[in-house]
């Protein structure tokens, strides 16, 4: 299985083989488009109902398409801040760290907010 830094790679190869943005300003249109992938996912959720008959194939594009936007963003930010960990040193810490928190965390219903404290990570 590939790493994330090894799919980061292979997908700042695509973007610039296909002449897609690759400036640091377009980092912020890169995430909205995740985010656009994500809504697109849950949309194809919403019409199936909830039968059981989801289009699962088109859902699980749709989650990898918003990772395919994350992972590009990544790539530009660390090419742009090489000190920038990799996705993968990224990945566990914020693994571990959340391994690390309350029941539920961040929910109301927890008692406990991160937001209210300041120190998310």
């Amino acid at each position: 299985m590939p790493t994330l830094t090894e799919c980061m790679e292979e997908i700042r190869k695509l973007v610039k083989a296909k002449g897609h943005e690759d400036t640091l300003s377009s980092v912020q249109l890169k995430l909205l488009f995740a985010v656009c992938e994500i809504a697109e996912a849950v949309d194809a959720w919403k019409k199936w109902g909830w039968d059981g008959q989801y289009n699962i194939d088109k859902i699980c594009r749709e989650i990898i398409d918003s990772i395919f936007y994350l992972l590009d963003a990544y790539g530009i930010i660390r090419r742009e801040f090489p000190e920038t960990p990799s996705p993968d040193d990224t990945f566990l810490q914020k693994l571990k760290y959340n391994w690390n928190r309350g029941w539920r965390y961040g929910r109301p219903d927890a008692g406990y907010s991160s937001h209210s404290r300041g120190d998310e990570r």
